[in-house]
C-alpha cells in the first residue's frame, strides 16, 4: 500500500516539479524525474552554462554552448520512496 506521501508527491506523479533547479545569468542546474509506461522513469541532470554569446535575435534563439543532458534509470522516487514502473500501487 501507498502511504498518503507515496499518492501525492508532487515529483514523481506530476513529473514537472523539480527536484532541484537553479536558474541564474549565469547556470542551469535542473533535476527532475520523467518516465511514462513505455519508457523507465529517469532521474534526469541539465546542465548549462550561459554564455554572453547565447542571446536572442529575431527568429529564435541563437545556442553556441548546448546544455548537456544526463539520464539514469530508477527503481523508487528519490523523494518519496514509491516504486516506479512496475506495480506501483501496491
Amino acid at each position: 500500500m501507498l502511504t498518503d506521501k507515496q499518492k501525492n508527491c508532487p515529483y514523481c506523479h506530476s513529473g514537472h516539479q523539480p527536484i532541484y533547479e537553479k536558474d541564474n545569468s549565469a547556470r542551469l542546474v535542473r533535476i527532475n524525474l520523467k518516465g511514462n509506461k513505455k519508457h523507465p522513469y529517469c532521474l534526469n541532470f541539465v546542465y548549462k552554462d550561459k554564455l554572453e554569446k547565447d542571446d536572442y535575435e529575431p527568429g529564435g534563439w541563437r545556442i553556441t554552448n548546448p546544455a548537456e543532458y544526463y539520464r539514469s534509470a530508477i527503481n523508487y522516487c528519490p523523494m518519496c520512496g514509491r516504486p516506479l514502473g512496475g506495480n506501483e500501487d501496491e
